[in-house]
């Protein structure tokens, strides 16, 4: 599955705020929500997923966005998506 793939499951390339692929096995996206969420209506959560190479969802949760991430994602944020990411993976694999 590529990027844009994924991007099409989830919404458009214009919600997307930050993206990783991790040793070509994982897709991870952070995107703004394209449905009222509870946050959502501030602008400042983000819906973090993680894909396999097939597409299919493996974890999802609302993240923060700093400043709305108006400008790209906040350095700190995208530690803490970061450390979210590893931490599932390694959950995963053991």
């Amino acid at each position: 599955m590529t990027l844009t793939e994924a991007l099409s499951l989830r919404g458009t390339p214009d919600n997307l705020v930050w993206y990783s692929i991790l040793d070509n096995k994982y897709i991870v996206t952070v995107s703004r929500p394209t449905t009222k969420h509870v946050l959502s209506q501030n602008g400042y959560v983000g819906i973090l997923e993680i894909f396999d190479a097939n597409g299919k969802i493996l974890y999802t949760e609302e993240v923060g966005l700093a400043y709305g991430a108006r400008f790209g994602p906040d350095v700190d944020d995208v530690y803490q998506w970061q450390e979210k990411v590893l931490a599932f993976i390694d959950k995963e694999k053991t």
